[in-house]
């Protein structure tokens, strides 16, 4: 599909009714009269409209030729969608390894999924097949005969027992620390000043 873009040169002839060139350039751009008066003056190029087929952009270079404004018309041409499928090899490499890959993935999920199965079938399974009915009810059983007491009374856990002498000193040793230092830290620095 082929498009033609209708540019403003940048260039305007001087002998032409300016008004009128700005009007046709604001109506064009679809900007205020200050805008397409800077449009005008700036002499950089511009495209002003875009049309398919090329008889209405030569219509638009001869209508802004006739109020003195210089343009012209740059056409593209643009592939369909359809033609850049069909014709591009490497479009159609990079599909098909897509596709690879994709039906890859789909194998690995395939894989992964008999294989959760056979964890479930026989590692699970056969943890409990080892353990018959019997030997199961057997080790939920325990016999009170079977099992060690325990020697240890409660009144021997003494929770709430009274601190040591050293728990009950360690503060106080502490607080005489951090005096000392404070102290010894002060005379220091009376030397230093010279009190």
């Amino acid at each position: 599909m082929s498009q033609f873009k209708v540019i403003y040169s940048g260039q305007f002839e001087d002998t032409a009714d300016r008004n009128k060139q700005i009007a046709v350039l604001a109506k064009l751009t679809g900007t205020d009269t200050k805008k397409a008066q800077l449009i005008l003056t700036a002499g950089k190029k511009l495209p002003v409209k875009t049309f398919t087929n090329s008889n209405d952009a030569n219509k638009l270079v001869k209508l802004l030729a006739s109020v003195g404004i210089l343009a012209s018309v740059s056409s593209t041409t643009h592939k369909s969608a359809s033609s850049e499928k069909s014709s591009d090899p490497e479009i159609q490499s990079l599909r098909q390894q897509v596709k690879s890959l994709q039906n890859e993935v789909a194998d690995l999920r395939a894989q992964m999924d008999s294989l959760s199965e056979f964890v479930d079938e026989y590692v699970h399974k056969k943890d409990f097949d080892l353990a018959e009915d019997n030997e199961l009810e057997d080790l939920l059983d325990f016999d009170d005969d079977e099992l060690p007491h325990a020697t240890t009374k409660m009144a021997d856990l003494d929770m709430d027992a009274e601190p040591t002498l050293l728990s009950k000193a360690l503060p106080w040793i502490i607080i005489a620390g951090v005096v000392i230092s404070v102290a010894a830290a002060a005379w220091q620095y009376q030397d230093l000043l010279g009190f």
